[in-house]
């Protein structure tokens, strides 16, 4: 495993540690939910940039890479809902 592998799994282990404060702590509020759906899909997109860099094969790195933008296009909405339903 190669250092820039594991930089995007360290990112991903943070920002699932983050999801998880902000589904335990303030379950009910709006606010708190989209920021935790946000922080979902961005372990989602850490996880898979490091899997992207460890694929053996052309095929698991196009999967990978189908995947990950899938995560990054919903990114966008649920900041953009956090910052309106935060305000």
């Amino acid at each position: 495993m190669s250092l820039p592998t594991l930089i995007c799994f360290a990112g991903a282990l943070f920002c699932g540690v983050l999801a998880v404060v902000a589904f335990g702590l303030k379950r009910r509020l709006l606010p708190w939910l989209f920021f935790g759906f946000g922080m979902v899909l961005l372990v989602a997109d850490d996880t898979l940039a490091g899997l992207t860099l460890d694929a053996m094969s052309p095929e698991q790195l196009v999967l990978c890479e189908k995947l990950r933008l899938m995560a990054v296009a919903l990114i966008p909405g649920t900041w953009l809902a956090f910052s309106l339903s935060y305000s």
